[in-house]
């Protein structure tokens, strides 16, 4: 097949919604890995992944999932790869979606191996459909979380982030919900035949 060039535009209004969105959860996520009852992403499957001793740098939580595919969240982003190659790596400061293939441990940025952007039509609708997952994947975590520990602790969590803060706390999954949905209308604007394949 012939590689299409293409460009990853995402909208700013978009960009912005996310942008935030993002922060407030990895803040979120923070407060669950000290939840009193213990660490809620272990409990989720995570397996977590301290950094060496004598480093100041972010634990890393993995999740397998199917097909080979993985998850890893770090304070300072998230990767996820449906099949153990490439994969779309998102820091939490900035959402501006990168390819990478991860083969070892990351603790820091720094350690990151080259990122690069999506130039092909495939690359944008893998970018695309690994945020359609990882949106729906964040709004089943919320549901989660409040269906386990009750809406009066994602409220205290929530009220605790002192940034603009997105939503309310029974209706975080709402707000990636629509993230989701706003990522399909972009992914439905590929050349056929990406469009309609997620």
């Amino acid at each position: 097949m012939n590689e299409i060039s293409c460009r990853l535009h995402i909208p700013s209004s978009l960009r912005s919604t996310i942008s935030t969105l993002l922060d407030q959860q990895f803040w979120l996520l923070g407060c669950d890995v000290r939840h009193f009852g213990g660490n809620l992403l272990l409990e989720m499957g995570f397996e977590r992944l301290r950094p060496p001793a004598d480093w100041k740098a972010a634990t890393q939580y993995s999740l397998t999932l199917p097909a080979q595919g993985c998850l890893r969240l770090w304070g300072f982003g998230f990767w996820y790869s449906p099949n153990g190659s490439a994969g779309v790596l998102v820091r939490r400061s900035e959402f501006t979606p990168r390819l990478c293939k991860l083969t070892h441990p990351i603790w820091r940025p720094e350690d990151l191996p080259s990122l690069r952007m999506p130039v092909t039509v495939e690359e944008v609708y893998q970018v695309w459909s690994g945020l359609i997952f990882m949106w729906d994947w964040f709004a089943s975590y919320e549901q989660w979380v409040v269906q386990r520990c009750g809406v009066d602790y994602r409220r205290e969590a929530w009220l605790q982030w002192n940034k603009k803060r997105i939503g309310e706390p029974h209706r975080l999954a709402d707000c990636w919900r629509q993230a989701v949905e706003e990522t399909r209308l972009l992914l439905s604007t590929l050349p056929e035949p990406f469009s309609g394949m997620c």
